[in-house]
């Protein structure tokens, strides 16, 4: 502990339990830890705390308590508004998003085309427009196959999804 210097020893006697040593407290012992033990420790103690930065931490948290007790029950509020919206329809929204994120590929491939076909010929990055629009309409047709070659699991995502949302809400 530094520079503390403290007359006591620093091992105790200890008795067995189970598998497990614990101190072996003589209660008489124990009353015989003065004041000037204890403020030594509280002062090794706050000094460590001091230089970590725990105790600007916790005084920051013990600061913002009541917006953080608003943030975490408006969360949980959140949550739950969130799990009725899903049973009610959390289908429609998944096969809705779907949907939409493959028709949002594929239309940004129908814009870099566009641009592509706006900007004159001796544009150095007018292949780089066309050869780009080609490859995100590809990665819109791959995530299209992935969508049909994996419409069974999604169905039964969709189903556990409404079980879940069901027994939690």
């Amino acid at each position: 502990m530094g520079d503390v210097r403290l007359d006591k020893p620093l091992r105790y006697p200890t008795k067995s339990l189970g598998q497990f040593c614990i101190p072996d407290i003589d209660p008489e012992a124990a009353a015989t830890v003065s004041v000037e033990v204890m403020q030594k420790f509280s002062g090794v103690f706050n000094s460590y705390m001091s230089k970590t930065g725990l105790d600007a931490y916790l005084a920051d948290v013990w600061a913002v308590r009541i917006p953080l007790a608003w943030a975490l029950l408006s969360g949980f509020l959140v949550g739950f508004v969130y799990l009725i919206v899903l049973r009610i329809c959390g289908k429609p929204m998944i096969y809705i998003s779907i949907i939409l994120i493959i028709l949002g590929v594929a239309y940004a491939g129908f814009v870099l085309w566009q641009f592509s076909n706006d900007i004159p010929e001796t544009n150095k990055y007018k292949d780089y427009y066309t050869y780009g629009s080609y490859t995100v309409w590809g990665i819109a047709g791959l995530l299209f196959c992935c969508v049909i070659c994996n419409w069974k699991n999604i169905k039964i995502g969709i189903a556990v999804m409404e079980c879940t949302a069901q027994f939690l809400g």
